[in-house]
């Protein structure tokens, strides 16, 4: 389901799936909009022409035999003397295969964020703003839900401060937010995020982090990862730091590196 703009735009605002029954030959198909009434009226000269909510639908309809997909015209100001085009071709996987390809909510969540649709609040570093969906913030960070109840930050206009974290960092988080993965990741980007998501309680990110340093620890930042995980406690980490430091001890331990960790 998607709702168009005034320029013609399509921004995708839901997807369902209906399952037939033998026991319902009429069914009632309910479609819920992932849309609000006060960001449309914020909005109403892109989203509301002429007070009018303009919404386009594209339906597959799916048996284990074939496949119908019927085409809607891309722009509404053609939709009402369009005629469909109905296309049909031999439908080679079950239907349940079929709808788990279907169902893509994390790409649709992606691209609200991307296009800054119905992002409701700002995380604010020194340098940059990110707007996102505060639904999601309660529901994946749990030390970002209480900030949001405590603050009260409901709108475009407020936000949270977080000016300790860098905006790179804070994007990166974010996407993982959205994505539940992290690219392009680097050993500063590595140790940065892991800071982080001890620090707001994101136990996946620290995880996700924790490996990676695992992964590429060597005789030149073994003492970073030891010191860093002996501040925040992660025994895991710490055992992992002393299983490669006492391998590898020789070239470590009269190292000046070495001599300045003990310092500390």
């Amino acid at each position: 389901m998607f709702l168009l703009t005034t320029a013609g735009k399509r921004i995708k605002c839901g997807r369902y799936q209906f399952l037939p029954t033998a026991k319902v030959t009429y069914p009632q198909w309910v479609f819920t909009l992932s849309l609000f009434q006060r960001n449309l009226k914020d909005n109403k000269s892109q989203y509301l022409p002429n007070d009018v909510l303009t919404l386009q639908y594209e339906m597959e309809f799916s048996t284990r035999m074939e496949r119908v997909k019927i085409s809607e015209p891309d722009s509404h100001q053609n939709l009402p003397g369009a005629i469909p085009s109905v296309t049909t071709d031999n439908f080679l996987h079950p239907v349940e295969k079929y709808t788990e390809t279907s169902l893509s909510w994390k790409d649709d969540l992606l691209l609200m964020y991307k296009d800054s649709f119905f992002c409701d609040v700002n995380l604010k570093t020194s340098s940059k703003s990110f707007p996102v969906h505060s639904l999601l913030l309660r529901i994946e960070f749990t030390v970002f839900n209480y900030m949001l109840t405590v603050n009260d930050c409901e709108s475009l206009n407020e936000g949270l401060c977080i000016e300790d974290l860098d905006a790179d960092t804070v994007h990166k988080m974010v996407l993982y937010l959205y994505t539940d993965t992290l690219d392009d990741l680097d050993w500063e980007s590595a140790k940065n995020l892991y800071c982080v998501s001890n620090k707001y309680e994101i136990t996946s990110l620290q995880h996700l982090c924790s490996s990676f340093l695992k992964e590429n620890i060597d005789t030149t930042n073994c003492y970073d990862i030891l010191y860093m995980a002996g501040r925040h406690q992660d025994h895991n980490l710490i055992s992992a730091a002393q299983c490669f430091i006492s391998r590898h001890d020789e070239e470590i331990l009269v190292s000046d590196a070495w001599r300045n960790l003990e310092e500390k």
